[in-house]
This record gives structure tokens, C-alpha cells and sequence, in this order.
């Protein structure tokens, strides 16, 4: 293995810590906001994520590559049917965690890829 496979090696490893750290405080950051709507909450988290995505575009000067997805009804079919499955998710898993049923919901995380690869194999 390179030096450089050995760099981006090490890089996934910490952005996968990341990830999973991240993912085991949202819980304890959605219980902490019991008190407003799921729905106030998962709207925030597509403001937000709008203004990051924007600045991030802006920065790494990718416009063109909107353009061309915005120009595409295929690719904007996807991108809605997608943003709309990830959107009922969040609002499913905010639901969950404010109404006392993370232990519900983290069993639905469990057992979801393990379905998706049963399914992948016989289709």
C-alpha cells in the first residue's frame, strides 16, 4: 500500500469517527429540543443545510454542475424523489426520539441495511 492510500486510509477511518460520533449525539441534541415540533426541527435542518451546501458551491466554485442538474428533468426527479425519502427519514427518526421510541428506531437502523442486502441478492 502507498503512502498515499495509507493517507486516505487514515483520513476514512477518521471522517467514519466523525460520522458515527455525530450520529450518536443527534439523539441527545433532538431530546434536548423535545419541546419544538419534529417538523420546526427537520425544517431548520434543511435551511441550514441549503445556506452550507450554497457556500460550499460558491467556494468550490461547482455552480455549473447545478446548472446542469437543475436542466435535467431525470436528474431532477431523482434529486426531488431522494430529498423527499431523506426528509420523511429525519422526520420519522426526530418523531421517534421525542416520543420515547429510540430503542424502536435504532432496531430500524439495525435491520435496514440487512434487509437491503437480503433483497439486493434475490433481485
Amino acid at each position: 500500500m502507498s503512502l498515499e492510500e495509507q493517507q486516505r486510509a487514515k483520513q476514512g477511518v477518521l471522517l467514519a469517527i466523525g460520522a458515527y460520533t455525530m450520529w450518536g449525539i443527534a439523539p441527545i441534541y433532538f431530546k434536548a429540543l423535545s419541546s419544538v415540533s419534529p417538523l420546526e426541527i427537520l425544517s431548520h435542518r434543511v435551511i441550514w443545510s441549503f445556506v452550507l451546501l450554497t457556500v460550499l458551491l460558491h467556494f468550490g466554485r461547482r455552480w455549473r454542475s447545478v446548472r446542469d442538474v437543475l436542466h435535467s428533468k431525470k436528474k431532477m426527479g431523482y434529486l426531488v424523489t431522494t430529498a423527499l425519502l431523506v426528509g420523511i427519514n429525519w422526520l420519522i427518526f426526530i418523531w421517534a426520539v421525542n416520543a420515547n421510541h429510540m430503542l424502536d428506531a435504532s432496531l430500524g437502523y439495525y435491520i435496514n441495511p440487512l434487509i437491503n442486502v437480503i433483497l439486493g441478492m434475490l433481485f
